[in-house]
């Protein structure tokens, strides 16, 4: 005989009890599997089911329901499925509750736009132009000109000038000037000295007389030879405060012009006569051609985006209407559709959200 072990049933005012004794919520972050939601982190949720949303759920609404799973482990376990089973639509409910939008607009288009321009843009201009003369110009100049002087022109000039000079102005010498002079070589002088010779002669035992006595001048060169080496002349002058000073005494340069006229009379008459002159050009079928070619490339990189926004009311739906159904939204509870599901699903069916009142 096989006994199969009563699972306990517990009311969820004693799971509530249990919670408070252990100090914590139903549904916390540890409840789930891997990424808390948003909705559970933005509304605070487990703060808000600790300190009131429990109470209100397991002790006053559904306080005497029954819990087929006993409180401790397998709770917690049951829960964090029940969560993760319903994990996509508890998303969805809470996005559309913070969905920013018009409640009058049932018509809400965006559009973007890009326009990207890039390449080469060539631009080439070709021009010619032909300028043909024949013929000829004649410039006929006829009549006279006539370029006539009267009166006369008179340049006074009186008053004086006066140029004076006064004061010194003084001229100072000092130190000592050396002038030095050198001579060099040699200085020769020649004197001629007459040398006078007495010849006599005598007869033979003629004694002391002289048969024949004569005198004969010889003049001899005596030359007298100077050297110089490197003999120098110096001469000193000394400056001590010497001052050549020139005076001017209020010397004064006056020009007198006593009312000088310079007058020319003018009683000239320039005629140029034109007895129908006449200048010719002619042109043998000249041709002038100008012939021009411009090109110009550009690079073009450009990028534009546009955003355009469209909204309002298509008219299928009065403003009314739409804002009648915006009151009928503003009672959804999320809070209220997520214990409602646990407790739902923890209670096995016993207890069943109203009708219509989430959609899957």
């Amino acid at each position: 005989m096989i006994l199969k072990e009563r699972m306990m049933i517990m009311k969820f005012n004693e799971i509530f009890d249990n919670l408070q004794r252990d100090n914590r919520s139903l549904i916390r972050s540890e409840t789930f599997f891997g990424t808390i939601p948003t909705w559970f982190t933005a509304l605070n949720f487990e703060t808000l089911a600790q300190s009131s949303l429990d109470r209100y759920y397991l002790e006053q609404t559904y306080g005497d329901s029954e819990c087929v799973v006993e409180y401790g482990g397998v709770l917690d376990i049951t829960v964090t499925g029940i969560m993760e089973k319903n994990r996509y639509k508890f998303d969805n409910l809470y996005r559309t509750t913070i969905q920013d939008y018009n409640p009058i607009d049932n018509y809400d288009r965006t559009e973007e736009t890009d326009v990207v321009l890039a390449g080469n843009n060539t631009n080439t201009t070709i021009s010619e132009s032909t300028n043909v003369k024949t013929g000829s110009e004649t410039d006929n100049m006829t009549g006279t000109i006539t370029n006539t002087k009267t009166g006369s022109e008179t340049d006074n000039t009186t008053g004086s000038i006066s140029n004076t000079k006064s004061g010194n102005t003084e001229l100072a010498k000092t130190g000592t000037m050396l002038e030095e002079s050198m001579d060099s070589g040699t200085e020769t002088h020649t004197q001629n000295v007459n040398t006078e010779t007495t010849a006599q002669t005598r007869a033979f035992n003629s004694g002391l007389i002289d048969t024949a006595k004569s005198k004969t001048a010889t003049p001899t060169a005596n030359t007298d030879i100077l050297s110089f080496d490197n003999r120098k002349n110096l001469k000193s002058t000394g400056y001590n405060g010497y001052k050549e000073t020139e005076t001017y005494n209020d010397v004064s340069e006056i020009s007198n012009y006593d009312n000088l006229n310079h007058v020319i009379t003018h009683n000239v008459t320039d005629t140029s006569n034109y007895n129908n002159m006449k200048r010719e050009t002619t042109f043998n079928n000249v041709t002038d051609t100008n012939n021009q070619t411009s090109s110009a490339e550009e690079r073009v990189s450009n990028s534009t985006k546009t955003t355009s926004k469209i909204h309002g009311n298509i008219g299928v739906t009065t403003t009314a209407q739409m804002l009648e159904g915006e009151r009928e939204l503003s009672e959804f509870d999320f809070i209220d559709v997520v214990y409602r599901t646990v407790i739902g699903e923890l209670s096995c069916g016993f207890v069943v959200p109203e009708e219509g009142y989430y959609d899957n």
